[in-house]
């Protein structure tokens, strides 16, 4: 649980159950395409604040909120 606001890519403020668009991944990522999904969940890690985006499928990917962007 993330207790400061968390924003997207165009510092617009993103909460669970928001639907977003994620980037195609980085080689680190174990997402390869861009998608658009549904935050189930929000953490931080490393000083990092990270969102749980869940695609159409059912998977469930941890990605830098910095990197989504909240869908229009």
């Amino acid at each position: 649980i993330v207790n400061v606001p968390v924003l997207d890519k165009n510092s617009k403020p993103i909460e669970d159950g928001n639907t977003v668009d994620v980037p195609a991944g980085n080689p680190t990522d174990l997402h390869t395409q861009a998608f658009r999904g549904q935050i189930i969940d929000m953490f931080e890690e490393n000083g990092q604040q990270i969102v749980q985006v869940e695609d159409q499928d059912g998977d469930v990917f941890d990605v830098d909120a910095n990197r989504v962007e909240l869908a229009a």
